[in-house]
């Protein structure tokens, strides 16, 4: 400690009731009046027994009283702003920890069970309105789904028939499933099960092979990873009935299969069944082409169809935008039309529908099928929306993560309610309305933070 002079014991140079030779006695600081900040004054502290460096019982640290002049040191604004920052720091790492967190790592067995689990239960749910059979839950048929998404993946394709030609009936025949109908689902850029059940039910073709009573067994794939260098969920929803003894087998050709719809917005979603009808669109004649100039935010859509002779009218729908199709001098079904960016989903987290065709024939016969696009570039997954998957479906490490900055939020939060309710209850006509303030401020932040 500093040498006295004679001077330090008659001069208070903070003028908060203790002079400076006693300043240094207590350690506090002879130039600051409030050496811990607490609203009391070194001196008054000291005449109220207190230790003027801070510190001090229990009863002053929650409960407002004459000694702390009725502010708990738990509402102190400096203490609330410090809990307030630590809260929202502790937030902001978890969040880009998350952000950082790659789905083929997210996407563990457990988690794509767990999503398939759900798609199937979504799947009976909406059977059951309609009085359709349950669908069983068929490890082959979950074992086919798997080989088809990872084969997806692997050869960066979106589509029924593969590259390689290969369809639904090689799937299904590599794990040993003999069927007698089968049927196929396929989703691109979905973040949930709930969110592709939603696709599924808008597209004619899918809800069909959702709703059809002759499918009594069901398998799912739901997987992560990356699809021409974006990261993005392909989903491979498998149905069958097996083949019994007095039941012929029924398998369909590649060839008469109908096409798969690709889309190249944000989200894409494919159906086909095993069927012994005329393809009402030949394959191989019909292109569908999307042109975005460069600097623009419309795109240009154009349809071209082979359709069979008996067609009557013929109607596209492509990124959302419904687009008639009219015959032209050669046969061929013809129509374009214009798309901005937020008719086409770009601009917003909102599911686009299918690419699809629906052609009326002679007899008024409307058939609904799948459109084929030249390729397909999924779009990035927003921020918001990634953080939002991981976070309402965790993995193992990702839920540990969770948990421990929930659990500090919660504790926070329990001690700033108690601090909160003694300060409004315990002295209310003494109360600081700042203390009462910076407690419901901060208890505020904790709970969007949990919620969050």
């Amino acid at each position: 400690m500093p040498k006295l002079t004679k001077k330090d014991f008659s001069t208070d140079s903070d003028n908060d009731g203790l002079t400076d030779a006693q300043e240094r006695i207590y350690g506090t600081d002879p130039d600051n009046p409030d050496t811990d900040g607490d609203g009391i004054s070194d001196g008054q502290a000291v005449k109220m027994g207190r230790n003027p460096l801070g510190g001090g019982s229990l009863k002053d640290f929650f409960i407002p009283h004459q000694g702390n002049n009725y502010q708990p040191r738990s509402l102190h604004p400096r203490r609330v702003l410090f809990h307030a920052i630590s809260a929202i720091a502790i937030k902001l790492v978890v969040v880009v920890f998350v952000l950082l967190y790659p789905l083929s790592a997210w996407m563990t067995p457990d988690v794509m069970k767990e999503q398939g689990e759900k798609i199937i239960a979504l799947t009976n749910k909406l059977r059951s309105t309609l009085a359709a059979p349950t669908v069983l839950e068929n490890s082959q048929l979950n074992n086919a789904a798997y080989e088809k998404v990872q084969d997806m993946f692997l050869n960066k394709y979106f589509a029924h028939i593969s590259p390689q030609s290969i369809g639904l009936a090689y799937w299904l025949g590599q794990v040993g499933y003999n069927y007698a109908v089968a049927g196929e689902n396929l989703a691109m850029g979905y973040n949930n099960s709930q969110e592709v059940m939603a696709a599924w039910e808008k597209s004619p073709t899918h809800y069909d092979n959702l709703i059809d009573s002759s499918f009594s067994e069901i398998g799912v794939s739901f997987a992560g990873d990356i699809f021409n260098n974006n990261q993005t969920v392909l989903v491979a929803q498998y149905f069958g009935s097996p083949i019994s003894a007095t039941q012929p087998e029924v398998k369909a050709p590649s060839a008469i299969t109908p096409k798969p719809a690709d889309n190249t917005g944000s989200k894409a979603v494919l159906s086909e069944k095993t069927a012994l009808t005329s393809p009402i669109a030949d394959r191989t004649k019909t292109n569908v082409t999307i042109d975005q100039p460069v600097g623009k935010n419309e795109r240009l859509i154009k349809v071209e169809a082979a359709l069979v002779p008996d067609t009557q009218a013929a109607m596209a729908t492509v990124l959302d935008k419904t687009i008639p199709l009219a015959q032209t001098a050669d046969g061929s079904w013809q129509g374009q039309a214009i798309v901005f960016s937020n008719e086409a989903g770009q601009n917003n987290a909102q599911p686009i529908m299918p690419a699809s065709l629906a052609v009326t024939d002679k007899t008024g016969q409307v058939t609904q099928t799948d459109l084929n696009l030249k390729s397909i570039t999924p779009w990035k997954t927003s921020l918001a929306r990634q953080y939002a998957l991981l976070r309402s479906n965790p993995n193992k490490a990702l839920s540990e993560i969770f948990n421990i900055s929930s659990i500090y939020f919660k504790i926070i939060l329990f001690l700033a309610i108690i601090a909160l309710a003694l300060n409004v209850f315990i002295e209310i006509k003494k109360q600081h309305p700042r203390s009462v303030a910076l407690g419901l401020g901060l208890i505020l932040i904790l709970t969007i933070l949990i919620i969050l």
